[in-house]
């Protein structure tokens, strides 16, 4: 079982590192909606995430020096949560999201597939 091998103390760290993330998603979908842009919901949830490392009870489940990894990654849950916003022809904005790439969502093309045998350049090569 999980639980053998994890202290209290990270069972505590893992718990709020899981509510912070929520959190972040939480207040990124919310502002969206009321129209911030996302440098303004980075500011807050920089702000959310210093008052959460100060009500955290006594001993705290983190450093100080763990405690600004877990900042830096609240940031990263906002803008991986913040979604682009399109216009509609009427001019209201909608967001979208990227299509799924048709050669599956992990796949990387390499430059050498990137042109077939007969487009690739010669000049030069005799």
């Amino acid at each position: 079982m999980p639980r053998d091998f994890i202290s209290r103390e990270d069972e505590r760290l893992f718990e709020f590192v899981e509510r912070l993330r929520d959190s972040v998603k939480a207040k990124v979908a919310a502002e969206q909606l009321r129209g911030l842009s996302l440098s303004e919901i980075v500011s807050q949830v920089r702000e959310m995430t210093r008052l959460a490392g100060q009500e955290t009870e006594e001993p705290k489940p983190f450093s100080a020096s763990g405690f600004r990894s877990i900042s830096k990654q609240a940031v990263a849950w906002c803008i991986e949560s913040y979604e682009p916003a399109a216009f509609s022809e009427v001019g209201e904005s909608i967001p979208i999201k990227e299509p799924p790439s048709p050669l599956g969502p992990n796949t990387v093309v390499g430059s050498s597939d990137r042109f077939s045998q007969s487009h690739q350049p010669t000049r030069g090569l005799s």
